[in-house]
């Protein structure tokens, strides 16, 4: 988005119930804060723009509004339901992999491929390498950590790091800790970087459903081995393109892959700034923008 506001008024909406309008002074864009849905439209109605531009699934709760305004939109599909209220809002729809485009080109909806990651944060940096393994990923089930990672990374240095959740699936991240896995919280990006280049590797043991393709990316952009599972199309698309392998999803493979790279680099980077840097992102988005308004 930052790309796209070298030459287009960008201005950010999101919601929250629990208090008054307010705009967050975010460092990257100042981002208005509505409390209702009716509030965000009266706002959107009053700015006029030429299109509008979503991030998340086919249930988001505004998906209608620029069929009420008449303002053509667009979705950032984040994967999840693809066939919810929204889907009929929608004039074209962006999606992160192959799996996801060919889907909705099946459902006859105008749709491509935008995708990236931000290279300017995400390279290579020199750094003491302390994990032999690491995995940034919400806590959640889809990812495997429990079956997978835990016991894959046990007896090594090995760093999980995401939203820790209390009343559910708690089970994914005190798997780590009894694995002796250093467990941390969701930490910024600025403070994500440095712990991927403290890390000799990257593990990414989602299921398909339980995406990651951006922390494949990440890893990729800094040059550090990422090893993804053979059973998750959308985090193997970029790793196979690249002409890397994807392993096995068992922990004993899983552990022998970690070792095998472990002191080594990947020239991965070169991939990523020709097919998926911020810059190829912005444009992606600008195409399929300019083929609605």
């Amino acid at each position: 988005l930052r790309v796209i506001a070298k030459n287009h008024n960008v201005i950010l909406f999101t919601i929250d119930e629990t208090r008054p309008d307010y705009v967050f002074p975010h460092p990257y864009f100042p981002i208005h804060v509505k409390q209702n849905g009716d509030n965000l439209r009266l706002h959107i109605k009053e700015l006029k723009p030429d299109v509008i531009l979503h991030w998340g699934d086919m249930t988001r709760p505004n998906g209608s509004v620029g069929t009420e305004l008449g303002i053509p939109q667009a979705i950032c599909f984040a994967g999840g339901h693809m066939e919810g209220p929204s889907l009929m809002h929608m004039d074209h729809i962006f999606v992160e992999s192959k799996v996801y485009l060919e889907k909705f080109e099946v459902m006859g909806r105008s749709v491509s491929t935008a995708f990236g990651t931000n290279t300017d944060l995400f390279k290579p940096k020199m750094k003491p390498k302390v994990f032999d393994a690491f995995f940034p990923a919400t806590f959640a089930d889809w990812k495997r950590h429990k079956p997978l990672f835990a016991p894959a990374v046990y007896g090594l240095m090995a760093c999980a790091v995401g939203y820790m959740y209390e009343s559910h699936e708690d089970w994914c991240w005190k798997s780590c800790e009894e694995a002796g896995v250093l467990t941390l919280p969701h930490v910024s990006a600025e403070a994500l970087v440095h712990l991927y280049g403290s890390s000799h590797s990257v593990v990414i043991t989602s299921r398909s459903d339980g995406g990651s393709q951006r922390s494949v990316l990440e890893a990729m952009a800094m040059n550090i081995p990422c090893i993804v599972m053979a059973d998750s199309d959308k985090t193997s698309e970029y790793i196979l393109a690249a002409n890397l392998k994807p392993v096995e999803p068992h922990p004993q493979a899983i552990h022998e892959e970690i070792l095998r790279v472990r002191g080594t680099t990947t020239n991965a980077r070169n991939y990523i700034m020709q097919n998926w840097s911020e810059q190829h992102y912005a444009d992606a988005i600008l195409k399929g923008l300019n083929q609605i308004i």
